[in-house]
């Protein structure tokens, strides 16, 4: 994420609270994908600072079997070009 260090609050150095669920977020949380460096994000990935980085239609299907297992909050997804990526 590049904006990660926004996102944080300090002491810790992960976003996830220790109870879980999605701390107040003072932005968006802004993925860039490095131009000729990585593959576009799957439908899921892990690693996200204790998050799961899902697709817009795997969220779709999450919350079709059980909508209110899963908390989600938007991600921006920007392109190598500086154009808006596929929702995530």
């Amino acid at each position: 994420m590049e904006n990660i260090d926004v996102l944080l609050t300090p002491p810790s150095r992960i976003l996830r609270p220790a109870e879980g669920g999605i701390p107040p977020l003072r932005e968006t949380p802004r993925l860039v994908h490095g131009a000729g460096k990585n593959k576009p994000p799957r439908d899921l990935e892990g690693g996200f600072s204790g998050y799961w980085l899902v697709s817009q239609r795997l969220k779709e299907v999450l919350e079709s079997v059980d909508p209110g297992a899963f908390e989600f909050a938007i991600c921006d997804y920007v392109l190598p070009d500086g154009s808006k990526g596929p929702t995530h």
